[in-house]
């Protein structure tokens, strides 16, 4: 009988264990999302100053599946507002590495034309280029945290788009 309870007691200390590690795991795994691609599929002009844009990013996702919403940001020369651009949603499944179509909606800023705008479309250096993002990303239980990553350099985007900077 005395064996029958500590072995009882053992399962039950395990299976503890795993209810309280397991979730911690998955956290753990949610700092090695990271982004493996993007690029522009379409941009469809709706004004003057404004267009529906589908963005194709490749994430690779080790941990749970997360929703991304509220996705909003900046694309600036410098300190100098270009373009606002918000999206989503979309549904990241969980420990696998794939592409979403994410819908946006870009804007040009105030201050800006489409002149200004062709000027940079002409450019070949996008050193001075910067974007700023932020948006909400949760997890199934209904938790989550809004994110924001600011002064992400363009060029790095456009290499990785082209495939110039490719890292796995």
């Amino acid at each position: 009988m005395r064996e029958f309870l500590s072995k009882k007691v053992v399962a039950l200390s395990l299976l503890m264990a795993v209810l309280v590690l397991a979730p911690s795991c998955a956290v753990m795994k949610m700092k090695e999302i990271r982004v493996s691609s993007c690029s522009i599929v379409s941009i469809s002009p709706r004004s003057f100053r404004s267009a529906d844009a589908l963005l194709r990013i490749g994430i690779d996702n080790p941990s749970l599946p997360f929703s991304l919403d509220e996705v909003e940001g900046i694309i600036r020369k410098d300190e100098t507002v270009l373009a606002t651009f918000g999206g989503g949603p979309i549904e990241v499944e969980g420990r696998c590495d794939d592409i979403y179509d994410l819908p946006c909606k870009v804007s040009i800023a105030d201050g800006v034309t489409i002149l200004d705008l062709l000027a940079v479309l002409g450019e070949k250096d996008f050193t001075n280029y910067y974007v700023d993002i932020s948006g909400y990303v949760g997890i199934n239980n209904g938790r989550g945290h809004k994110l924001k990553m600011g002064n992400i350099p363009l060029q790095s985007l456009i290499d990785k788009a082209s495939g110039k900077n490719k890292t796995k």
